[in-house]
């Protein structure tokens, strides 16, 4: 449940709420200073079970809401009974001109019971019990010609994805960190870009 210290209502618009805090039981898990919620839009939310050898039996949740007109969060709440829990946090922000800017910002940590445990045939040692993810996407446009673009993500080991988003890491195990810059014309496209090592 939600439990929020102030509401304020506008007719046939929306719903701000303020000093917001989200309980699981009794236990208090997530807070947020502001909440947004326009009246013809819902709050969503997900459970789903979920079983992997290396994660046993596992409940998948998340809520999506929104928290002002240009800002789309989800919040992820899992529990896999050979690992512990876990805590996400994403968002999505529009800005700009036009809103053609968008920003994609995603966390996820957890403090892992069995770090060494894997689906493979291969043996780990060392992997670290403190696991998390960072990661940044972001598109701007500084122009209506120049656009700049950051794909950014840092992960606390390497077995990160491919134990806890195996579908991520089939398409792409070892995520890029780039910033970029791009010039647009009817002619050409020019773009200027530089790789650094953001995970050792």
């Amino acid at each position: 449940q939600l439990r929020a210290r102030g509401v304020r209502i506008y007719p046939d618009d929306r719903v701000s709420f303020r000093n917001v805090t989200f309980y699981v039981g009794k236990v208090p898990i997530f807070w947020w200073p502001y909440l947004y919620q326009p009246l013809d839009q819902s709050f969503s939310y997900l459970i789903a079970p979920a079983y992997l050898s290396s994660w046993g039996p596992s409940l998948l949740g998340q809520i999506t809401f929104p928290i002002g007109e240009k800002i789309t969060s989800t919040v992820k709440l899992d529990y896999r009974s050979r690992r512990g829990v876990a805590l996400g946090f994403d968002s999505d922000v529009t800005y700009g001109k036009d809103d053609n800017s968008l920003a994609k910002f995603s966390t996820y940590y957890l403090q892992d019971q069995n770090p060494d445990l894997n689906r493979t045939s291969l043996p780990r040692k060392g992997t670290p019990t403190s696991r998390y993810r960072f990661s940044l996407q972001d598109r701007t446009y500084i122009t209506d010609a120049i656009e700049a673009t950051v794909d950014v993500t840092k992960l606390s080991d390497g077995f990160l994805l491919q134990d806890f988003f195996p579908s991520e890491f089939r398409i792409n195990p070892e995520p890029d960190n780039i910033v970029a810059l791009t010039k647009t014309s009817p002619f050409y496209t020019l773009t200027a870009y530089g790789p650094f090592p953001f995970n050792t």
